[in-house]
């Protein structure tokens, strides 16, 4: 019997699968979010719900101290709410009929705010309270929450700004209770002095003490009661990879020592005394050795949470104001109108186009942002108000001058627009120059992209510039990358465009847009009874006005079908290779169908109009919605037909045991060795077939993959039986291997296909 040392042990595995928690690097605390494919516990609340929760009870505590007139919400009916969301919250508070978004919206941008401080600075321990830096962690709460105040008391609110310094603070405060050893010794109660400037902070383990005992592993104590501080001293875990290094005490010679942070990504918590840890991030023990705390610490965090906004003495809605805790987190059902305005001695008539658009919102719930630009760059300037009237009055007063080079500083006037305005809204860029700052473009559409604003341009003369890539292709460029559009026209036309302005801001969607040739082209799009009212836009690129006919296809389409029922059809498609017969409109109305929908152009240009798609219950999609269950079952069973059929059915022709195996329905194990079967292999072969016999009470797979030399002499061999195995394992001829190089690789190669494999040569 050959001897195996212990560094070479092979152990014989059947395909064994190791399943990881693969958890991000930047970790550290109360899980981000949701991680896809990770398990983090049931009833774990992460940064993400702990915040919107904290953030919603805020704003329900604001809702019930402001009602809306004839109101009938009693006291508690929106803090107590069950389960509670920004659309049940916006529902129970104005009614049906007024999205949340804008709202939701705010509410993510703190949290990524929060969770961008994981993976910005997870090695700084004061970011996360970890290592005993409860006291730089609130240095930097307060500075934070000071800083959030100063930028909200500003005239032009940057509020973004605002919420990114916000969702920071929140992360460290959240960190407090996951990390710190407040929640084991005073319960799922906040620790309000936190953040805020003068409050006494408790007093913090001086290095030298220790603040816990080894637990967890294979040691008998539990990490449930490791802790070995006074309850009136702070502490916090130390963490592998961050700034602040544990104190190494080795755990062979001690049992206590600083307390770790614990979990899978800690190196201290295994390695430096004391062992074990005392995170709260999850309810799953594997993760947080102090999982048993989690809801406790979750609570207080969200308490916490709404404190900060919600206090009546130290809360940011008490500092302040209304007005501006409602802009903060948008939650006033307004419109927000944003006009970026060239205010050049040329200007005039834009100008007042732009009064018009605000005299015909004026009993509107609006905000309005005016950024001006001219040149200098330093007549730059931001003006917002949500009163019509101040808005009017400001425009009156702008002093209109200079403008006799043309260029203008367009792009900083959109910059400073498109920083403090909201996101999902259309901006309005009034100007007859080009661009002297062309080269901020590229920041102009990052930022536009960011907040999803729509850049609408009117541009109201040319002043020789229009062929440099700095005037009309830049706005175009611009325009098409944010699905805006680009109108010109001339001052005595401007009234055209603001009229269509006016439309816009009515709440809308657009059903459908897209470029077309100059041709007479026959355009159609999708109306159904739930559009009450629709606008076609027409613009041209050569600045003449389009002549067009609007019309309307009186023949549903539930019944186009000519062809007798017993002749197939089928519809052509835009884009395949099989072109639709040519037969236009105007002098048929017959022809090959189309298969339909807003993306197959044969359907609104060659006749037959129209189509018969079933693919979905759409009629914008598919003309023939009615039909699509009707298709969807007949795919359905002539699926199963395709594998069940006794006669045609793939199961009935290549068996039962090849069917199981196309489907992996037996629940067995494969097993794979690749063999050198040369001279010298009698003993190992003899192993192999051990293995099996190991293996004959249980469902396997056996994949005998054999090499030796010449190359000829490689084979496979696959079985279920094991007996079956052991048979062909016995009937080998042993021989060869004299010149000691087998061919390895292509056993390896004909057995790689089975995914688990044991070379044994």
């Amino acid at each position: 019997m050959s001897t195996i040392s212990s560094s070479s042990t092979m152990r014989l595995v059947a395909c064994l699968w190791v399943m990881l928690h693969v958890l991000p690097q930047g970790v550290i605390t109360f899980f981000p979010s949701r991680l896809s494919g990770v398990d983090i516990g049931d009833g774990t609340l992460t940064h993400a719900d702990i915040t919107e929760v904290g953030i919603l009870k805020a704003v329900a505590s604001n809702f019930e101290a402001n009602p809306r007139p004839n109101s009938t919400l009693a006291a508690g009916d929106l803090t107590q709410m069950k389960n509670i969301t920004t659309r049940k919250l916006f529902q129970a508070y104005y009614g049906e009929g007024v999205s949340e978004t804008r709202f939701q919206d705010t509410i993510t941008s703190i949290i990524n705010a929060n969770n961008q401080v994981n993976l910005n600075l997870f090695n700084v321990s004061a970011w996360h309270c970890n290592g005993e830096t409860i006291r730089e962690a609130n240095q930097k709460m307060m500075n934070l929450r000071e800083q959030a105040i100063a930028v909200l008391s500003q005239s032009n609110t940057n509020f973004d700004q605002a919420r990114n310094l916000i969702g920071q603070f929140l992360h460290i405060l959240q960190m407090f209770y996951s990390n710190t050893n407040w929640i084991e010794f005073s319960g799922a109660v906040p620790y309000y002095s936190l953040g805020i400037r003068n409050k006494p902070l408790l007093g913090q383990a001086p290095p030298v003490m220790d603040a816990c005992v080894s637990c967890g592993g294979e040691l008998d104590k539990m990490c449930e009661d490791n802790i070995i501080v006074d309850g009136k001293i702070l502490t916090s875990g130390y963490r592998s990879g961050q700034d602040a290094v544990k104190p190494h005490k080795h755990h062979s010679i001690s049992n206590t020592g600083k307390c770790s942070h614990g979990g899978p990504l800690d190196d201290t918590s295994s390695s430096v005394a004391a062992l074990g840890g005392i995170n709260k991030d999850s309810t799953l023990g594997s993760l947080s050795p102090h999982s048993h705390l989690h809801q406790a610490a979750a609570q207080a965090a969200i308490e916490h949470t709404t404190y900060f906004f919600d206090d009546e003495e130290y809360g940011i809605r008490g500092i302040i104001g209304i007005k501006k805790f409602n802009e903060l987190f948008q939650l006033k059902p307004e419109a927000s109108v944003v006009f970026v305005i060239d205010y050049s001695g040329s200007m005039k008539e834009d100008i007042a186009a732009v009064s018009s658009v605000i005299r015909a919102t004026l009993e509107k719930p609006v905000n309005y942002i005016l950024s001006l630009f001219s040149d200098p760059l330093s007549k730059s300037r931001v003006y917002l108000t949500d009163d019509g009237n101040d808005a009017l009055r400001y425009l009156d007063e702008i002093s209109i001058s200079g403008g006799e080079d043309c260029p203008e500083y367009a792009m900083d006037g959109l910059m400073n627009a498109l920083t403090v305005c909201n996101y999902n809204i259309d901006v309005f860029v009034f100007t007859d120059a080009s661009a002297k700052d062309a080269p901020l473009h590229v920041a102009v559409l990052s930022l536009a992209a960011l907040k999803n604003v729509h850049l609408q341009f009117i541009l109201t003369g040319d002043c020789g510039f229009w062929n440099k890539p700095t005037g009309e292709d830049l706005y175009r460029t611009l325009a098409t990358a944010t699905g805006g559009s680009v109108y010109f026209t001339n001052k005595d036309g401007i009234a055209t465009v603001v009229d269509i302005i006016k439309e816009s801001l009515t709440p809308s969607v657009t059903i459908a847009k897209s470029s077309i040739s100059a041709s007479d082209v026959n355009v159609t799009f999708p109306v159904d009874q739930t559009i009450l009212q629709a606008t076609i836009k027409i613009v041209t690129l050569d600045r003449n006005t389009p002549v067009y006919i609007l019309g309307e296809l009186d023949k549903m389409c539930e019944d186009n079908m000519i062809v007798d029922g017993k002749i197939l059809t089928s519809g052509y498609r835009s884009g395949q290779d099989a072109v639709k017969p040519h037969k236009h409109h105007s002098i048929s109305n017959t022809g090959k169908c189309s298969h339909g929908g807003p993306l197959d152009d044969t359907s609104s240009s060659v006749a037959a109009l129209g189509g018969i798609n079933k693919d979905s219950t759409l009629g914008s999609l598919s003309p023939h919605s009615h039909l699509h269950q009707a298709a969807a079952q007949a795919a359905i069973e002539h699926t199963t037909y395709f594998f069940d059929d006794e006669e045609y059915g793939i199961r009935g022709i290549i068996g039962i045991k090849k069917f199981n195996e196309l489907f992996q329905l037996k629940p067995e194990a494969s097993v794979v060795f690749v063999i050198d079967y040369s001279g010298s292999m009698k003993e190992d072969i003899a192993a192999v077939s051990s293995v099996i016999r190991a293996t004959l009470e249980k469902p396997v797979n056996y994949i005998l993959s054999l090499f030796s030399d010449p190359l000829s002499k490689s084979r496979v061999y696959l079985t279920d039986d094991g007996n079956d195995a052991l048979r062909y394992l016995d009937e080998i001829s042993i021989s060869g291997g004299e010149d000691c190089p087998e061919y390895a690789m292509d056993g390896l190669m004909n057995g790689e296909e089975h995914h688990c494999v044991m070379l044994i040569t």
